[in-house]
């Protein structure tokens, strides 16, 4: 394959990772966070597929919105009800699909970082914060993001 056409087709078809951490996922009761982090420890992972599959007439973007589902998930705490979850969703952080798990009984405090088009924020209880133009606006992001956002080059100048 040519080099030209090799960069266009990552350049259409591969995403930008949006790095999520759910700080939070929890349900009152127990066998749903069970099944959650089986869900999440396959091979495959299927979070979202697992609890609110996309009806034929939607898309994933539209109905969690991210194009497919969560990858390279790693589970870093859990409880009986709740658990402390990292992933990567393609292009921009599930949101829709926080709303819909949210109609399913769980209460979820998030956050996500993208780099590459320059945003993060937080998913609260049902609510989204989202900052923009983070390199430009740095001063104007919380400080546990900056980490994500942090340039060495730009600190030895």
């Amino acid at each position: 394959m040519n080099k030209k056409y090799i960069y266009l087709y990552i350049y259409i078809y591969m995403p930008n990772d949006c790095y999520n951490i759910i700080e939070s996922i929890k349900h009152d009761n127990p066998k749903i966070i069970k099944r959650l982090k089986e869900a999440l420890g396959r091979k495959i992972p299927s979070f979202f597929t697992e609890f609110i599959p996309y009806p034929n007439n939607e898309t994933p973007q539209s109905y969690w919105g991210t194009k497919w589902d969560v990858y390279e998930v790693n589970i870093e705490d859990e409880t009986d009800n709740s658990l402390r979850v990292s992933f990567y969703t393609a292009w921009s952080p599930p949101l829709q699909g926080y709303a819909q798990l949210q109609k399913l009984g769980f209460i979820i405090d998030a956050k996500f970082m993208e780099s590459g088009f320059d945003f993060c924020g937080y998913w609260k209880e049902g609510i989204e914060t989202i900052f923009e133009n983070v390199h430009e606006n740095i001063d104007n992001v919380p400080e546990e993001f900056h980490y994500y956002f942090y340039d060495e080059e730009e600190d030895d100048n």
